[in-house]
């Protein structure tokens, strides 16, 4: 499903894919599926960051 994603987003002409995860969710996922991490947010409390993730769709 993710990678049908990105590519009908290649197919529509998209140059880059973007979303956002919590520490206690999934970012390790996104990393695995060659995401890069472009801002975190750290202000959320208990040790909770966001990470805002981008992926050049070729």
């Amino acid at each position: 499903m993710f990678n049908e994603a990105e590519r009908l987003g290649k197919e529509l002409g998209c140059t880059f894919a973007h979303t956002c995860t919590f520490t206690y969710q999934s970012p390790e996922f996104y990393k695995n599926m060659g995401y890069e991490v472009f801002g975190v947010n750290d202000e959320y409390p208990d040790g909770i960051k966001q990470y805002f993730f981008k992926k050049k769709l070729k």
